[in-house]
């Protein structure tokens, strides 16, 4: 009976990670500042398309704050943008690719626009990407590499936990 109940913990400890690490996004239309999608540190999933062709997200940010801003694409690759409302090209990051960071640091209290649209050679592309805003200081916790092996850890733990108790049973101890 507890071999039951573990296995039914962990069973729900392993569809809720995955749930609790990427959060929605691309919330249309987000397709230029007046209307960018309002988000907060995390994780975010998103998409581009022939039709869809730029997603722009807002975030507030303080005097000096350093954020890392990391993308990871598939199926074609992006262009991403981030700049002060307030600031204009004042600080600007830019970079492109499938795979990337850039570190952002406000110059004043102010809201980071960030804009994400393929490169020219990827326009006609179906491209998926994560987005992801941490603290730049505060090292990886919520990227979406780390999100994703603590997730599996959990999935691999559940047949190992398993095969143990199911042993350790059997022995009658």
């Amino acid at each position: 009976m507890k071999i039951g109940k573990i296995l039914a913990v962990l069973v729900l400890i392993s569809m809720i990670a995955p749930m609790a690490t990427l959060a929605m996004g691309d919330v249309e239309p987000n397709d230029d500042p007046n209307n960018a999608e309002s988000i907060t540190k995390g994780t975010y999933s998103g998409t581009l398309s022939p039709t869809d062709q730029k997603d722009v997200y807002s975030t507030p940010v303080k005097e000096s704050e350093e954020l890392k801003i990391e993308i990871n694409a598939v199926g074609g690759e992006v262009v991403l943008v981030a700049f002060g409302k307030n600031s204009g090209s004042l600080g600007m990051q830019t970079n492109s690719g499938t795979s990337f960071s850039v570190t952002y640091i406000s110059t004043k209290d102010d809201t980071l626009l960030i804009t994400i649209y393929p490169k020219p050679s990827s326009e006609e592309s179906n491209i998926t990407y994560t987005l992801s805003i941490s603290d730049k200081n505060a090292g990886s916790s919520s990227s979406s590499g780390s999100s994703s092996t603590c997730s599996s850890a959990i999935l691999v733990s559940i047949p190992i936990i398993l095969g143990v108790a199911i042993r350790a049973k059997d022995r009658h101890f």
